[in-house]
């Protein structure tokens, strides 16, 4: 995941846990169910980027400029 979207899981862990104390009266501290809810709520935006970037790397890279992103596009895990 992205800064973007790490931002957008503590975002919605925290509107999870204030519905949560709305509900329950008191105030609820964001907890690991928060956190995990939202982790699979949010949609990772890094990889329609890095297909982009292959993409645009593979085709564009006669003066050898994009030759480390091509490298580390290779040996990435999924």
């Amino acid at each position: 995941m992205s800064g973007a979207d790490l931002f957008l899981v503590a975002e919605h862990a925290t509107e999870l846990a204030m519905e949560v104390s709305i509900a329950k009266g008191s105030v609820q501290p964001i907890s690991m169910r928060h956190l995990s809810k939202a982790v699979k709520a949010v949609q990772p935006s890094y990889e329609p980027w890095v297909e982009a970037a292959r993409n645009y790397a593979a085709f564009n890279n006669s003066s050898g400029a994009y030759d480390d992103l091509l490298l580390w596009l290779k040996n990435r895990k999924r």
